[in-house]
């Protein structure tokens, strides 16, 4: 088992527990409070931990730096406009687009009926291209 997968591992181990602590009455445990107690506690973890990553003599030539340089300030642009999204689009297309998950399944966990999802991916999306289109300019 890698170290990152320990690491998630540990972390919903954690949500398990901490969830029926909590539980006053042995109840089921739904999957969007499982799904979100996990994101929060990984999003700790990872805020809590520092990078190690040694520095190397090696200095890329100046052609990779150049598109480097691009791609980091179109990933930039990219997650300025995912921050004006609404939460919910922003967990939409964070699951649908960077996890893979499919529309039935960010339903049953946001709690949501399926059009709605394809509806907040529509407008996410549409939101997305505009604010991109209007930094181009």
């Amino acid at each position: 088992m890698t170290a990152q997968r320990k690491t998630v591992y540990l972390k919903h181990s954690a949500v398990f527990l901490k969830l029926c602590r909590q539980a006053k009455v042995r109840v089921i445990i739904c999957k969007p409070i499982c799904f979100c107690t996990a994101h929060n506690l990984i999003v700790d973890h990872y805020r809590r931990e520092t990078s190690t990553e040694e520095l190397t003599d090696n200095l890329p030539n100046t052609e990779d730096t150049e598109n480097a340089t691009e791609h980091n300030l179109s990933q930039n642009r990219v997650r300025e406009a995912l921050h004006k999204l609404t939460e919910d689009q922003q967990q939409v297309i964070a699951l649908k687009f960077l996890e893979g998950w499919e529309n039935e399944d960010i339903a049953r966990v946001l709690n949501k009926p399926v059009g709605a999802v394809k509806s907040l991916q529509h407008r996410a999306l549409a939101r997305l291209q505009k604010t991109l289109l209007e930094d181009e300019v």
